[in-house]
């Protein structure tokens, strides 16, 4: 952002392919411990407990609400905290218990405390920060083309992959066993999980050249299915032998978007702007629902099970949600947003339904849709939100509706 516009940045790349050496392209440094005791882990005693606050990341901060008061009551601001370093980016944040928040942005990754938003440390890594993944004392950052795994007490350096060949954009994860696979422009690879030893890859040939979404299913016979979406297609993997099963291209969805993905007893559920469902028994869809009247765009989607025991599917996109009953596969209602733009990233809490984006945090009731408040993150405008509390965290940074962690 800092570059003449006259600057052409394809110059100061790397080309995809290219071996790099790490020490030439943004490299690390050690990380800078601020609290490495923990000394201010302890509660406060501030009015207001862990269990009711709601965390935001946008805007290169991090925010803090008490949201004491449910649906009754706008929530107030508890503390904000300036990523310094990293600028106006979008934030990935993940909460961990006891009260830790891992915030990862541009070219660093925070560790704070929950509570106060002190800084415990920060570590500068190779590329912009494009999805974090907490997976026991391991914290692993897509970034560019790479992921690195990082120690979550100190946050030194355990690992480092380079997804050679898939270029320096978007880059998402997803763990399934003792592997991490990484998806980056068009290509797929996993990483052992506790060295960083590549074990495999895929340029899924002829698929596109999109950012790549991640989700899996069991089968009843004991496999393992990772689903690989890439911009229209779907590519279904059986993954102990990484033997390719089956291949759709959903042709009524939007090419150039990524697809939100859901397992559910069994099935696949997709979404690009309309919403299909793949048996998991014989890999065909068998359900369709074009969304009628929401238009296009990059969808967000999530299961939720409310507090009647009810499973709802809700799909976010062009300012619209659409919540389904997965029982019934009906339509309960659909609500509209106040942020036309951004990918909606929601959470449930209880009986509340968290939806952020666009620098506006929104509370709905589940069962209805029915909006209670909306609230201006005023200064923190125009990006996608990520949402965290001490029960769940949804992410969504850049263009990739996914929810990431464990």
């Amino acid at each position: 952002h800092n570059m003449e516009r006259d600057t052409n940045i394809d110059t100061l790349l790397p080309k995809p392919g290219d071996e790099i050496a790490f020490d030439d392209w943004f490299s690390p440094q050690p990380p800078v411990l601020f609290d490495p005791q923990d000394t201010n882990s302890s509660l406060n005693d501030n009015g207001f407990s862990l269990e009711n606050l709601l965390f935001v990341g946008t805007y290169g901060y991090v925010v803090a609400l008490d949201v004491t008061g449910g649906l009754a009551k706008e929530p107030k601001e508890v503390w904000r905290r300036n990523l310094e370093g990293t600028g106006h980016n979008p934030v990935v944040i993940i909460f961990s218990l006891p009260s830790y928040l891992y915030c990862g942005t541009h070219v660093y990754v925070y560790k704070l405390h929950a509570e106060t938003g002190e800084v415990i440390w920060k570590a500068r890594h190779r590329s912009s920060t494009t999805s974090l993944w907490l997976h026991k004392d391991k914290l692993l950052v897509g970034s560019g083309g790479f992921v690195e795994c990082l120690d979550v007490e100190t946050g030194s350096s355990k690992w480092l992959a380079n997804l050679v060949g898939a270029g320096y954009s978007l880059t998402t994860m997803f763990v399934i066993g003792n592997e991490v696979a990484a998806g980056c422009a068009g290509y797929v690879f996993s990483f052992d999980i506790e060295t960083g030893r590549r074990i495999w890859s895929n340029p899924l040939q002829g698929r596109g050249w999109g950012s790549i979404t991640f989700s899996a299913l069991g089968t009843p016979d004991g496999k393992h299915l990772l689903f690989v979406a890439a911009k229209s297609y779907i590519t279904v993997f059986d993954w102990a032998p990484k033997r390719e099963v089956a291949s759709l291209s959903v042709v009524t969805f939007l090419n150039n978007s990524p697809v939100a993905l859901v397992p559910h007893q069994g099935d696949m559920w997709l979404s690009n702007s309309e919403i299909h469902v793949v048996d998991g028994a014989d890999l065909k869809i068998k359900y369709h629902d074009s969304l009628s009247g929401t238009g296009y765009g990059t969808p967000s989607m999530e299961k939720f099970t409310l507090p009647d025991g009810r499973d709802i599917l809700i799909e976010g996109h062009n300012s619209t949600l659409t919540c389904i009953d997965l029982s019934t596969k009906q339509q309960m209602w659909q609500a509209s947003l106040r942020e036309l733009k951004r990918i909606p990233s929601m959470l449930l809490n209880g009986n509340i339904l968290y939806v952020g984006a666009g620098g506006f945090v929104e509370a709905f009731e589940p069962s209805s849709g029915r909006c209670f408040w909306s609230l201006s993150l005023k200064g923190l405008d125009y990006m996608n939100v990520s949402l965290a509390t001490i029960f769940a965290t949804t992410n969504v940074h850049s263009n990739q509706p996914v929810t990431l962690g464990d």
